[in-house]
């Protein structure tokens, strides 16, 4: 009998954002990644992005707290999150292949404000285009969600002085001086939000510029409404990429002051039956449970939830169930509501493996059973697996 390390899942492929779907603990410090009191600031906010099912965990149980977001695991949060904001006639993005995985949230969230959220903006001929496997930094952040959210829980215009203000703080935002109008406008960073450096013209630091205002305005609102702030040193690491736990965090904050203007989603109930659940989302990847059958009531039941993989979008269509066990073990396979026995000699057939059709199905479930449990003795190998591939 092989270790109890085959126990979780056993993958041949990379899944970058498959994991926003897949099954987490109950609670962040379930997650063997996310420690307690290193995180403590973001536990809150982890177990809230669960509850409303925008964002999960991995299937080795880990959350990646770490790992680097992409422009189109931003926009899919967003749009899972903050349904309001999806356009009443979306349009195709610049940028965005209509192959994409995030292709139609991308043209849900951003066909209204166009050039104000992209990646790549040229103000004076309005050209734009969006990069969704761009990583996020935190100056991008703020520049989209300030395009997204205009009314932030009902902010006010800022004074000039409020502005200048906040900027004198935020130590690693500089602050680019120009004499003149026409030495602004030759400025290579002129007329563009993504820019985190603020240019004022005139001795008395004018921000005069429609883009300059609009920068300085969403650092404050964003500092001042405490959802994404300069540390205590004065540093808002404009350039530095948002985390996974960094981005619940921000967005956990902004679903608290948006309120109601942006109708926020309840939590959704789980239309998917069954207990433990495991996901398969392409070919070549496995996924199994088990365990010691003389004292797990000598059965094992699980479901598999079938998702098409986000980053390559293919269907799951068969599935081969096998088993890896000493003891006799028969297993009851439910497709469509319908029960099928498949037999021990079966499910160990190398040559012969049982293979069931899943195209177009959102899950099926697995429940085994051993066949003389008089035979399990204490001291005997009753360690049992039964694994789903695809």
């Amino acid at each position: 009998m092989k270790s109890f390390k085959y126990i979780l899942l056993l993958f041949t492929t990379i899944i970058t954002l498959s994991s926003t779907l897949i099954p987490s603990p109950a609670s962040a410090s379930g997650f063997r990644d996310v420690d307690a009191s290193k995180y403590k600031w973001a536990m809150e906010s982890i177990d809230f992005m669960i509850d409303h099912q925008i964002v999960n965990g991995f299937p080795d149980g880990s959350f990646k707290p770490k790992q680097a977001l992409t422009k189109a695991e931003f926009t899919v949060m967003i749009h899972r999150l903050f349904p309001q904001l999806r356009a009443t006639e979306p349009q195709s993005i610049q940028g965005v292949s209509p192959n994409h995985w995030a292709h139609q949230e991308f043209s849900d969230v951003y066909s209204d404000i166009g050039i104000y959220a992209a990646d790549q903006q040229n103000f004076n001929n309005e050209t734009y285009t969006y990069s969704p496997d761009k990583k996020m930094t935190r100056w991008d952040v703020l520049i989209v969600l300030n395009a997204l959210f205009e009314d932030l829980g009902g902010r006010t215009e800022p004074t000039q002085g409020q502005l200048l203000s906040n900027l004198n703080y935020i130590k690693d935002v500089q602050m680019k001086k120009f004499a003149s109008y026409d030495q602004y406008d030759a400025w290579k960073n002129a007329y563009s939000p993504l820019t985190p450096i603020i240019g004022t013209v005139g001795t008395d630091n004018v921000i005069s510029q429609d883009l300059e205002w609009l920068k300085a305005n969403a650092l404050y609102t964003f500092q001042t409404q405490g959802i994404m702030t300069a540390d205590n040193q004065g540093n808002f690491h404009p350039l530095q990429q948002v985390t996974r736990a960094e981005i619940v965090t921000i967005l956990h904050r902004l679903y608290l002051i948006a309120g109601e203007n942006y109708a926020p989603t309840p939590p959704v109930t789980d239309p998917i039956p069954g207990g433990t659940k495991h996901f398969i989302y392409g070919s070549g990847e496995s996924t199994g449970s088990g365990h010691n059958l003389f004292y797990n009531d000598e059965s094992i039941d699980f479901t598999i939830v079938l998702n098409n993989s986000l980053v390559d979008g293919e269907p799951i269509k068969k599935v081969v169930v096998r088993v890896e066990s000493q003891q006799i073990l028969d297993v009851y396979v439910t497709v469509n509501n319908e029960k099928t026995l498949y037999t021990y000699e079966q499910l160990t057939d190398p040559i012969n493996p049982v293979r069931i059709s899943v195209e177009g199905l959102p899950y099926i479930m697995v429940e085994s059973k051993t066949r003389f449990p008089e035979q399990l003795t204490e001291n005997g190998d009753n360690d049992a697996m039964v694994f789903v591939e695809s």
